[in-house]
């Protein structure tokens, strides 16, 4: 069971990090919409789009550091 979970999550944060692409590139309302319909929780899309200085440091983030 654990390792379900783990594939889970690891599947969740590659979307969310594909969702804040599309939102760099296209906006916030693209990336909403990417997200949930790749099955991301609502509750997870709002705090990540809510607020990008709350929820943790990603790849992304890096990038934008260079």
């Amino acid at each position: 069971m654990k390792v379900a979970k783990e594939r889970k999550d690891k599947l969740t944060s590659q979307r969310v990090e594909v969702g804040l692409v599309f939102h760099e590139m296209l906006g916030e309302q693209e990336a909403k919409e990417y997200m949930l319909k790749v099955g991301v929780p609502t509750t997870v899309v709002n705090r990540v789009l809510g607020s990008r200085s709350v929820r943790r440091e990603s790849p992304i983030d890096e990038m934008e550091k260079l």
